[in-house]
């Protein structure tokens, strides 16, 4: 029996009274593989007194921050300080690092250096969440003692592994859009959540917990999908309707509030004129 699936070929053929099983693939289109050079590996695990000034590094290194548990943040030259969670991915150019920490009691986490000679287009300076596989830390493990020992076979070795699983990496990369769509879905939900209880205590926790996330997890979905925290998507919200309500009925200033879901005018009044620069009845007034 002959199966064709695609380019996944099977064979059964049966001779005289045993089978034989041949499977085997083939493309029909030729990928040039691009290989990286493994410079170093870091298998560090950080508690609250970590904190590393960078310097002096070479122009060519490119950094991979593998995150496996704990929260730690990385201050890129040009870019905001990136805070790095449990199973995301973050690449960067070496000499851009400015500093890097443990930001609660616990980081741990693997820093590669590697260069890339084949110019790919990597996403630098983004947080991309990539699933953990079960043999992910083994393979970094053997990256990392095929590193220590002598010769350059072995040197080549970890280039190769680390190769490998840096294109496992990528891989889940080109699917990274299809997951924003997919938690996208999701996050809307709390914002039509948003949206119908402006006057009540929002927290960012019960908001993640609608959705089956921790609060981190779901503060980092939703600034990967609308570029604010859900906090500030929140106080944009109640902003936004505070100045309609002034410009275009007559709701006092102290009923606003209330409806808003401020603790007091005072504090709706404070927060009014942070966001827009004028205070509420100023705001009227312009109408």
């Amino acid at each position: 029996m002959f199966i064709m699936d695609k380019n996944i070929y099977k064979m059964e053929i049966q001779i005289y009274n045993s089978n034989m099983f041949i499977e085997f693939s083939n493309s029909e289109k030729i990928t040039e593989a691009i290989a990286y050079s493994l410079k170093s590996v870091w298998i560090i695990e950080a508690d609250s007194t970590y904190d590393v000034k960078k310097g002096g590094a070479q122009k060519k290194e490119l950094v991979a921050l593998r995150t496996t548990r704990g929260v730690g943040k990385v201050s890129i030259e040009g870019v905001e300080d990136i805070e790095t969670v449990e199973g995301t991915l973050l690449i960067f150019e070496h000499d851009k690092v400015k500093r890097y920490y443990c930001a609660e009691k616990q980081w741990d986490f693997c820093w590669f250096e590697f260069y890339d000679y084949g110019n790919t287009d990597l996403v630098l300076n983004q947080l991309i969440s990539i699933k953990t596989s079960d043999n992910e830390m083994d393979k970094i493990y053997t990256c990392l003692n095929m590193l220590r020992q002598e010769g350059s076979s072995a040197k080549q070795i970890a280039s190769s592994l680390f190769t490998a699983l840096f294109y496992e990496w990528l891989r889940n990369m080109d699917n990274y859009g299809h997951d924003k769509d997919q938690y996208n879905e999701e996050i809307i939900k709390t914002i039509n959540y948003m949206k119908a209880n402006l006057n009540k205590n929002i927290s960012m926790e019960m908001l993640a917990g609608q959705v089956g996330f921790c609060e981190r997890r779901y503060r980092q979905l939703f600034k990967s999908i609308y570029g604010l925290t859900p906090r500030a998507y929140l106080n944009q919200l109640k902003m936004e309707t505070a100045a309609a309500l002034l410009r275009n009925t007559p709701i006092s200033v102290y009923e606003l509030s209330e409806r808003l879901g401020y603790s007091s005018q005072f504090h709706f009044s404070r927060e009014f004129k942070k966001y827009y620069n004028r205070t509420p009845s100023e705001h009227r007034k312009k109408k």
